[in-house]
């Protein structure tokens, strides 16, 4: 099933399910229906739920990593596992019996090939399987699905090339486009009525999409009725452009009555959210982000402010932050006693305490003397500096600029690189002889101020975040072919 855009395959697979169970026969517990995610699981399993009773079994309404969870604990001793092996994600430290989510699926299928009891039980136990969101499926994704589906051959895949947004996490939209050619018996059928948008969107949608060579051809209809054209605003700068999206968000409300949660503001990538972020604080528009963390609450933000307020206020609050970030021997231990230190020297900081004690065995043993002098050659130099300085040597003689990169984390190098593109506008706003104490404070006040608690918000999101969601008005924010599509390859 070639799904396009807002064509109900949903409704499809619920209804193909219920029709199974009910019309064929069919035990729900002998029915694999795949989906991406956790959200779109439970969604399903509601409506299905809705339809067929809830009596029946519908555990295998889940995820790829839920499954192959599922299959890994019936048998673990196939693979010398301990049955109480933990889950972990790709940024815990490993530990003695613990999967991460790339492992459930790799495991699942080695056990799979290599074990025909296994094999045998699960291909006669799915009589019917399908696979939502096949466009992002990966090609040990696919092996899975090809070696579960082995006995009987009734799979149903759903999917549509044009919304393939996952590559960078090693989706394949070959997979699906040439699907016809590797399974000869398969039926392919087209959905492309699309029953949410007006004519315009699509028009638009299907001008743009049509200059993709790795899909297969479709052009999208509706008989909704016509709708507000598409409007491409080009300004000169990322204010500029974010001054236009508020002031069309205010021009909406006041004229047509909209509610600032009628809009969603859309982006490329998170730290693409600092710009409308500050602009949003400052016309007064209440604001939440959609899955994700504030810009000046994430993680790295949080570390290199820290950084820059040990050096100008020696407070202990950011010593303890980052005086083992990155690593540097330095873990509760040492802090422990650093703080016995601080009780017997309550006038210290934890800072000028470490700086006067490294010379004692425990502390000997970490890597804190570097960390010292980083510190303190910064605050004999950084009143000398342009802010845009002080953020770059911080981030480098730190090791925290090499500990992001070697985390192999894309999104928190991109938001480290915005505050290091901070750092630049307010010497131009400011001045260059800004300092860094002024800095801060400028700093404080915005994050202060950031976003709302409030229902009544617009809402800010990736386009990543935004799949499956629905609201009345959309702003597509830095949609450039540099940023808006992944220009990396």
């Amino acid at each position: 099933m070639i799904a396009g855009a807002g064509s109900g395959k949903t409704k499809l697979l619920v209804s193909r399910y219920a029709y199974l169970v009910q019309d064929y026969g069919i035990d729900s517990s002998n029915i694999l229906c795949v989906t991406f995610t956790n959200k779109a699981a439970g969604e399903m399993k509601k409506r299905i739920r809705a339809l067929i009773g809830e009596a029946d079994e519908v555990s295998l309404i889940c995820t790829y990593h839920v499954f192959c969870n599922r299959l890994l604990r019936e048998n673990p001793e196939k693979l010398f596992l301990n049955k109480k092996f933990q889950i972990i994600d790709s940024h815990q430290q490993k530990a003695t019996y613990s999967l991460d989510f790339h492992d459930l699926i790799s495991f699942a299928t080695y056990l799979l090939e290599t074990d025909s009891e296994v094999r045998r039980k699960w291909q006669s136990r799915l009589n019917y399987i399908m696979v939502d969101e096949f466009q992002d499926s990966s090609s040990v994704e696919m092996r899975l699905i090809e070696i579960l589906s082995g006995q009987y051959h009734n799979l149903m895949i759903v999917g549509d090339p044009d919304q393939n947004i996952y590559e960078w996490r090693g989706s394949d939209v070959k997979l699906l486009v040439d699907f016809d050619k590797e399974h000869m018996d398969t039926k392919t059928i087209i959905l492309n009525q699309n029953y949410r948008s007006t004519p315009q969107i699509l028009r638009c949608a299907n001008t743009l999409i049509d200059k993709n060579k790795l899909r297969l051809k479709k052009d999208l209809y509706t008989k909704n009725v016509d709708g507000a054209p598409v409007i491409h605003y080009h300004s000169r700068n990322d204010f500029e452009e974010m001054d236009q999206v508020i002031a069309n968000i205010k021009r909406l409300c006041a004229e047509e009555g909209l509610k600032y949660s009628d809009f969603a503001i859309i982006y490329r990538s998170g730290f693409l959210s600092r710009i409308a972020e500050k602009k949003l604080v400052e016309k007064n528009i209440p604001y939440v982000i959609f899955g994700g963390v504030r810009f000046y609450q994430r993680m790295e933000i949080q570390d290199i402010l820290a950084y820059l307020k040990l050096i100008a206020f020696d407070d202990d609050v950011s010593f303890r932050r980052i005086v083992n970030t990155p690593r540097r021997r330095f873990g509760r231990k040492k802090m422990n006693l650093l703080e016995e230190l601080k009780e017997k020297e309550p006038g210290q900081t934890l800072f000028s305490l470490l700086s006067g004690h490294q010379d004692e065995n425990e502390f000997v043993k970490s890597d804190a003397a570097h960390f010292i002098r980083m510190v303190e050659n910064m605050r004999t130099s950084y009143r000398t500096k342009r802010i845009s300085d002080i953020v770059n040597e911080v981030a480098k003689d730190s090791g925290y600029e090499r500990y992001i990169r070697e985390l192999g984390d894309e999104e928190r190098l991109d938001n480290l690189a915005e505050f290091k593109r901070i750092a630049n506008e307010f010497e131009r706003e400011f001045g260059e002889n800004i300092s860094l104490e002024e800095f801060l404070q400028q700093i404080a006040l915005q994050s202060g101020e950031d976003g709302s608690d409030s229902k009544e918000a617009v809402k800010l999101m990736t386009i990543h975040s935004s799949k499956g969601l629905e609201f009345r008005q959309y702003l597509f924010w830095d949609l450039r072919k540099e940023s808006f599509v992944c220009w990396r390859k």
